[in-house]
């Protein structure tokens, strides 16, 4: 299981890279790329929740995130009301997985000497869904560069928890 996260999270962080290069490519496939990058996230997220047993909090962010990437995959071509719907959708995720990011973080911070890559990322993910409500036109402009930076985020907390898990 950790070369399957660790793998992962470099197609992750890779992905997100090539996501922030091609920024308008990106808002014009965003459902289908957005999909994607959540279910895979999910998926290997909920697995190694299951596996580890870490917790109703990170279950639920990791269900979430295989929602959120099911409503994105199936509906890769609507109009632009949906699109900004799914902005604010996109915006709600980040801020939820954000808040529930560092909630674990403090419940692991008596047995993980790695705690506070948790808060990190959870306060990226938080500013990165506070920025898509206060700014939905520019986030719309922007979405590649946005969900780009999303997928490193993601790519380094799956690696960083992977590695976390193995200190125990």
């Amino acid at each position: 299981m950790t070369i399957l996260c660790i793998i992962l999270g470099i197609l992750l962080i890779g992905g997100g890279v090539s996501l922030m290069l091609t920024p308008l490519a990106t808002f014009m496939a965003a459902g289908f790329i957005i999909g994607i990058g959540l279910l895979v996230y999910g998926i290997v997220g909920l697995a190694n929740s299951i596996k580890y047993k870490v917790g109703a909090l990170a279950i639920i962010t990791n269900v979430l995130a295989i929602i959120v990437g099911i409503i994105c995959f199936i509906r890769p071509g609507a109009t632009l009301v949906i699109d900004t719907v799914l902005l604010y959708i996109i915006g709600a995720y980040f801020v939820l997985h954000g808040i529930l990011s560092i909630a674990i973080s403090f419940q692991e911070k008596k047995e993980n000497d790695h705690w506070f890559l948790g808060l990190i990322t959870g306060i990226l993910s938080i500013a990165l869904g506070v920025f898509t409500f206060i700014f939905p036109q520019v986030t719309a402009v922007a979405v590649g560069i946005l969900i780009g930076l999303y997928f490193i985020e993601a790519g380094i907390s799956l690696i960083a928890m992977r590695f976390a898990l193995d200190d125990d």
